[in-house]
């Protein structure tokens, strides 16, 4: 066995037994450990970090889950340097990496599952890793398959954790309530839930809530606070649950499909008979908070009345007991290392446990011929000193259970040792030196203890933030800072820091923040959703380490703003909840300002065999609603008026957080008839409701929102009275609309003018005596793609008056004539070139005809483009063209 003693000056081992991942509690150093006759505890591997949970592989490794979020392999006994896989977790409070499985057919897919909580969304997540081929003991980190995300985690505390395969090959997950406790009654979310999955994420058909609309298909069963830890019986497939309890009780339940495990309605043995009472719960009384570990023994080493026994494990209660198939409890051992958060049987037959206190694996084994192995005590002085230090270490209060002869063996962790009871030893030079006492039996029989010796100037330092007497209020940001000095070695920088924050209630505490290291100031959040005891306070600590690896540790704490509230009723005397249990009223609560509260009004209740129905608190919320500890002193009353026949009215109000309800949103009281559009943040009335129970419905709730509580729900009416329905919405802002279809191309411009122009002197002609000279000019404008249009028309100057002329045309070009001749004597024809678009040069002949009669207004003009087929003819409408047999003038 192995008991972890430190020195006044070592606050390292005294924070490591504080650090607590369950979802409750530390208590301090545990006591000597006790086994039962015929076993001994071992020191197996020491880790060197927080661990939470461990699993042994088929092929016989162990695997160790650490919080910061590594997965570490211990192989042939040996602690392998490099991890199997490091997940982005987030660390604080009770979370990071929790849990580890080995799929049913490891051996040929080589799956691993995870349970940890992802650094990006502060939510748990299950993922699936497969091992490297050629190196099992590692996985590609792009290997990640994830199955399950968004679980439990922001809240800090209880994340459940625990991942482990029933014999019928599904994956069963255990979440914790969030720290919401009305979760675990609440079928839409999976906290507070055992789940079931396939391998690959996807839900089994049988599943006891698959098909119902109101329900998560993954729940298995539900009404859990924390299941931190579970085990499943080989070959039986017995599932023994082990769910942390809040104030009173721990329990160990039976997992049974769509089994109701009670909580927050009860917490250990239920009265309702709708509920499952535990198989064994115990209280917290000498010391006990937390129940963990769990495990059912199927090895051969351990004598014939542990075969198929439970064993689980208390860790602040520094214990492990084993429940028997009758559901009678022993106890097995008083573990001297404590904080025990998992237990395993190993290949060898031996139980392992994981202890936080001291980083590291032990195991119980099994002593042939049925010897109990010694206890070894270790005390030494002085424990610091400057070099030289002369240590007296005295092994007196070593103890053998059998009455047999000791041995003892010293390691001064110098690199030296000696035997003897009694022994002295001089350390020569600076530094942290770690004792070792080891008592032998002589029969198989050893145990250690180890002490820390601290050689030379511890480094001095101060807490400067915050102040002295600081408070805190939940919500509030607290910030820290220190500073640090060394005989040695000067001002120490931010290098010698360590900070670490944990959660103090009553005797024992939850981790919130750290070990944070490498600076000298920094800042945490006060959780607003927590532990809502009265007698909490955070501890900040701060280990200063010189460069002799000496260590100063300084603490401050921060002590809580209190309130109280009072919760009544009208008439008097009705109960009333409080975070999901059911309490006698009048009611004073105190509590810590700004932590939130969840006051429930039950819809019914019989007094005096009169029954009652609930219709309003004082401060507006719905039957069921939070509220955060006021800093003033505040009653809550709720109103009840007895059920009568007649009528009653209903104000049904939805108060929405985020994005709006659907426009098409309505809301529903009894008649499923009577339906009333009702918009964000808006009451409805309902009047002329006849007296008694009705369902209240919200519709039309935008898919990136949810419902607070039940919906739909069951409400009483209260003949004569107005009852209040409040539906509180949350939403995320809505998904960004899809981007608007890109425009249409802009219309192509218009295509540029075409203009053919030609200009020409005609001469006398027969018609035309006296030799008179008429010019034209003649314009054509382009259409799309390059053609002329039907309404296309040509301009003409008769002498200079214009002159219209309309035309037929086909086809066009594209740019203007650069040249004309004179080719007939009856008509003029203007010879040339146009430029079409696509660059072609084609010819262009115009043809102006003189029809001989002077003055009539019918001479016509033809165009024509050979090469495209293009003939457009008009007759001139006004003026008149004389044509002589004289060439063109230019």
């Amino acid at each position: 066995m192995k008991r972890l003693i430190v020195s006044a000056t070592s606050a390292l081992a005294v924070i490591a037994c504080e650090r607590n991942a369950t979802g409750n509690h530390e208590a301090l150093p545990p006591p000597v450990a006790t086994l039962a006759a015929g076993f001994e505890d071992q020191a197996y591997v020491a880790l060197g970090f927080d661990p939470t949970s461990m699993e042994f592989s088929p092929d016989g490794r162990l695997f160790v889950a650490e919080q910061q979020g590594s997965l570490h392999v211990i192989k042939d006994g040996a602690l392998l340097p490099t991890p199997f896989v490091t997940v982005a977790v987030e660390p604080t409070s009770e979370r990071g990496l929790l849990g580890v499985a080995f799929d049913p057919n490891y051996a040929t897919n080589r799956y691993v599952y995870v349970y940890y909580t992802a650094a990006a969304t502060q939510r748990n997540r299950v993922s699936r890793f497969t091992a490297d081929a050629a190196n099992p003991d590692v996985a590609p980190p792009s290997s990640e398959v994830v199955l399950l995300d968004g679980l439990a985690g922001a809240a800090g505390y209880h994340n459940g954790g625990a991942i482990h395969f029933g014999t019928d090959g599904k994956l069963y997950i255990g979440v914790g309530d969030s720290h919401s406790s009305l979760n675990a009654q609440d079928l839409t979310v999976l906290e507070g839930k055992l789940l079931r999955i396939n391998p690959d994420g996807s839900v089994p058909a049988d599943n006891p809530f698959v098909g119902n609309p109101s329900a998560r298909p993954e729940i298995w069963a539900l009404g859990f606070r924390n299941p931190f830890t579970f085990a499943v019986a080989p070959g039986a497939g017995t599932i023994h649950v082990n769910d942390v309890g809040e104030s009173t009780w721990e329990e160990i339940d039976v997992g049974r499909a769509g089994a109701n495990y009670g909580w927050p309605t009860c917490e250990g043995p239920c009265t309702d008979p709708s509920m499952q009472s535990p198989v064994y719960a115990y209280q917290h009384l000498d010391g006990n908070c937390a129940i963990t570990g769990g495990t059912f023994y199927q090895g051969t080493r351990f004598p014939a009345e542990y075969i198929g026994a439970y064993f689980f494990a208390d860790f602040c209660g520094n214990w492990i007991k084993v429940l028997r198939s009758d559901h009678s409890v022993a106890d097995f051992a008083t573990v001297a290392s404590g904080f025990v958060v998992d237990l395993k049987v190993g290949p060898d037959g031996s139980l392992y446990y994981l202890s936080r206190a001291t980083q590291a694996v032990h195991r119980i084994v099994a002593i042939a011929g049925g010897n109990t192995a010694p206890v070894a005590i270790a005390s030494a002085s002085p424990t610091t000193g400057p070099a030289p230090l002369a240590v007296t270490a005295d092994a007196s209060g070593s103890s053998d259970p059998n009455g047999d002869s000791l041995t003892y063996a010293w390691d001064f962790g110098d690199g030296s040792g000696t035997t003897g009871r009694t022994v002295t030893h001089t350390y020569s030079r600076d530094g942290a030196y770690i004792l070792t006492l080891t008592v032998n039996d002589q029969r198989g029989g050893v145990a250690q203890d180890t002490g820390l010796i601290q050689v030379g100037h511890p480094p001095n330092g101060t807490i400067t933030l915050p102040p002295a007497g600081a408070s805190y209020r939940a919500g509030d940001t607290i910030s820290y800072a220190g500073q640090g000095s060394d005989v040695e070695d000067g001002t120490l920088g931010p290098g010698a820091f360590s900070w670490t924050v944990l959660f103090h209630h009553d005797a024992h505490t939850h981790p919130l923040v750290g070990p944070i290291t490498n600076v000298s100031s920094g800042k945490f959040v006060i959780p607003t959703i927590g532990e809502t005891s009265a007698n909490v306070w955070y501890r900040i600590y701060l280990t200063l380490t010189d460069a002799s690896g000496l260590r100063t540790t300084l603490t401050r704490d921060v002590l809580p703003v209190k309130a109280t509230f009072r919760l009544e009723t009208d008439p008097p005397g009705f109960g009333l909840t409080l975070d999901g249990q059911l309490g006698a009223t009048p009611r004073t609560v105190t509590g810590v300002v700004g932590i939130e509260r969840t006051l429930g009004a039950p819809l019914q209740q019989t007094v005096g065999g009169r029954v009652y129905g609930f219709v309003s608190w004082s401060d507006g919320g719905a039957a069921t609603h939070s509220i955060s500890t006021p800093a003033a002193s505040t009653t809550y009353l709720a109103t009840y008026r007895e059920v009568q026949a007649g009528t009653g009215d209903a104000d049904v109000t939805t108060s929405t957080t985020g994005a709006s309800l659907d426009s098409d949103g309505y809301v529903v009281v009894g008649d499923e008839t009577v339906q009333r559009p009702i918009a964000t943040n808006a009451t409805i009335r309902f009047s002329g409701v006849p007296a008694g129970d009705h369902v209240a419905r919200l519709d039309g709730v935008a898919s990136n929102c949810t419902v607070s509580g039940s919906n739909p729900r069951t409400v009483t009416v209260v003949a004569g009275a107005v009852i209040n329905v409040r539906f509180e919405v949350s939403c995320a802002a809505p998904p960004p609309p899809p981007p608007p279809p890109p425009p249409p191309p802009p219309p192509p411009p218009p295509p540029p003018q075409t203009r053919i122009t030609g200009l020409g002197a005609i001469g006398p002609g027969a018609a035309t005596p006296g030799g008179n000279r008429r010019t034209f000019d003649f314009d054509v404008t382009d259409a799309p793609g390059g053609r002329l249009r039907a309404t296309d028309w040509g301009i003409v100057r008769s002498n200079g008056s214009v002159a219209s002329a309309t035309l037929d045309p086909a086809t066009d070009p594209a740019t203007a004539i650069t040249s004309f001749t004179r080719t007939s004597t009856v008509c003029a024809t203007f010879g040339g070139t146009a430029r079409l678009d696509t660059g072609e040069l084609v010819g262009v002949a115009i043809d102006a005809c003189d029809n001989a009669s002077p003055g009539t207004g019918r001479d016509s003009l033809t165009i024509r483009v050979p090469a495209l087929g293009y003939l457009t003819s008009g007759t001139l409408t006004e003026g008149d063209i004389a044509l002589s047999t004289s060439s063109a003038q230019p």
